[in-house]
């Protein structure tokens, strides 16, 4: 091998290395302190457990991440097979706790569904979580729909 390519093989592992290497898809990592969910496009499917994160109000919730496009739509829609809660979604950019873009209104049936157009290429978290307080579990199915064009 020669070195112009060891040298260009080394760079780019050190690269990977300084930037954190990209999350799979289905994989949970950890993000701020968070154990967060990487999305993928179509259907993702999840339950909110004992072991979700708990809020003030007793709801547990799920994050999920995706890194998004400037320009770009992308809707998501959250369905409870069987009804045993009703739905909420919201989208924070930035960090898993960072500032809300797009909030679900509260369902009257087992799916909620948000539409966003992206403002900035970042890394957007859904909060997958119960309209109400106390501690709702049950399956959920987290659809994403990505468009070039506007919401």
């Amino acid at each position: 091998m020669s070195r112009r390519i060891v040298l260009v093989i080394v760079v780019a592992a050190l690269s990977a290395l300084g930037s954190g290497v990209a999350p799979v898809l289905g994989q949970t990592v950890q993000v701020q302190g968070f154990s967060v969910k990487v999305a993928d496009n179509g259907a993702n499917t999840s339950a909110l457990t004992a072991s979700s994160i708990q809020n003030r109000d007793r709801s547990r919730m799920e994050i999920w991440q995706f890194r998004g496009d400037v320009g770009e739509c992308v809707e998501i829609q959250m369905s409870v097979p069987g009804g045993t809660f009703q739905p909420l979604v919201q989208v924070a950019q930035g960090r898993p706790t960072g500032t809300i873009v797009a909030r679900s209104p509260e369902a009257s049936d087992a799916t909620a569904v948000v539409a966003v157009l992206l403002r900035s290429g970042d890394n957007y978290y859904v909060q997958a979580t119960s309209a109400g307080p106390g501690d709702q579990r049950g399956g959920y199915a987290l659809q994403f729909t990505r468009q070039s064009a506007g919401c």
